[in-house]
């Protein structure tokens, strides 16, 4: 089995190589792959970041009532009749009347005021992002259980280093 000096061999092929002249491939390391641990920040950080997502899509999307710059300026309003009315009254009873006249243009935008209140409630904007933020604790709260769960049952099957 000595070498034919009539066939020549590269320089840079090893002794072995197969027909073609190529090497063959050196045996391929196995190793275990070990499965992904479960990152307990990064699950929290993306659970909270699609409810911060869903919640700004909620607010915005959800039907609002009158400012409370509207509001505002109508209680404005009413104060400068009353100035005005306050100026021409003489005695008790007439700035009574005019008191009165200043609940009587102040009322209607109170009632406004407590309408929107009970409305916003009521109505969808609240009572979806009390939903929002409970279902996202929730999803919070049991992903992280499963996670530890998940964490606590790997390193009990785990074997030993020295085993």
């Amino acid at each position: 089995m000595s070498h034919d000096p009539t066939v020549p061999t590269p320089a840079h092929s090893p002794v072995g190589a197969d027909a073609v002249g190529q090497s063959p491939l050196p045996p391929r390391k196995t190793t275990a792959k070990r499965p992904r641990g479960f990152n307990l920040d990064v699950y929290r950080a993306a659970v909270w970041l699609i409810v911060a997502v869903l919640a700004v899509i909620v607010w915005f999307a959800a039907p609002s009532g009158e400012t409370s710059e509207t509001w505002a300026s109508q209680i404005s309003a009413a104060d400068a009749k009353k100035i005005i009315n306050d100026a021409s009254t003489e005695g008790a009873p007439q700035q009574t009347v005019v008191n009165g006249w200043y609940v009587a243009d102040v009322l209607p935008v109170l009632s406004h005021q407590n309408s929107a209140v009970h409305g916003a409630l009521t109505g969808g904007r609240l009572p979806s992002l009390g939903l929002l933020f409970g279902l996202g604790y929730c999803i919070d709260v049991i992903g992280c259980s499963l996670g530890r769960a998940r964490i606590q049952r790997r390193e009990t099957d785990t074997p030993p280093l020295g085993a």
